[in-house]
């Protein structure tokens, strides 16, 4: 997260040492911190066949916490079915592979 350096309030604003500063050539003085973004929660509540009523939560600690609330509109829901394979060795694979040492 970075935002433009509050210095510029001059001596009103005395700075916590939460934030680094830095000035870059395009942004000018700026004040920056790296926060982890873990992931987000997702709810989802279908209206109708193509609709769907979705709540999310993203939590982005210290300094913020995301809410958002929306439609999703669903232009194509047919999806291909995936049926995971299962690959077996051989026996004979399976012997060379676990053969005892010795």
């Amino acid at each position: 997260m970075y935002r433009d350096s509050w210095t510029r309030f001059g001596e009103r604003y005395t700075t916590s040492g939460f934030f680094n500063e830095y000035h870059s050539r395009t942004l000018g003085d700026i004040q920056w911190k790296f926060f982890y973004v873990v992931g987000e929660f997702e709810y989802d509540v279908r209206l109708n066949d193509k609709t769907d009523f979705s709540l999310s939560f993203t939590p982005g600690m210290p300094m913020a916490i995301t809410f958002a609330a929306g439609v999703k509109y669903w232009l194509n829901k047919d999806f291909p079915e995936h049926k995971p394979k299962l690959v077996r060795p051989s026996k004979e694979k399976q012997k060379r592979f676990f053969r005892k040492a010795g």
